[in-house]
C-alpha cells in the first residue's frame, strides 16, 4: 500500500480508495482487517490527499467499522 500511494502521490491529484468488501474493520483477534490498514497507510503517505470508501452489505459490519474509524 506505501508504494502504491507515494507512487500515486506524484500525479498531484486526488486519491480514491475503495474497499467494496471491507467487513467491520478488525478481525476476531483483533488485527487490522484493510480498512484500517487502508487508512493507517494513507494517513502516513498522503493524509490530505485521500477519501476512503468503504462498502458493507451487511449493516452489522458498516456499523462496527464506522465506530472503529470514529476512534
Amino acid at each position: 500500500m506505501a508504494p502504491y500511494l507515494k507512487k500515486v502521490a506524484m500525479l498531484k491529484k486526488s486519491i480514491l480508495l475503495v474497499d467494496g468488501f471491507a467487513g467491520p474493520g478488525t478481525f476476531e483477534d483483533g488485527t487490522s482487517g484493510s480498512p484500517l490498514i487502508m487508512c493507517e497507510q494513507a494517513e502516513r503517505n498522503v493524509a490530505d490527499n485521500y477519501v476512503a470508501v468503504f462498502v458493507n452489505k451487511e449493516k452489522k459490519h458498516h456499523n462496527t467499522l464506522e465506530q472503529t474509524l470514529a476512534e
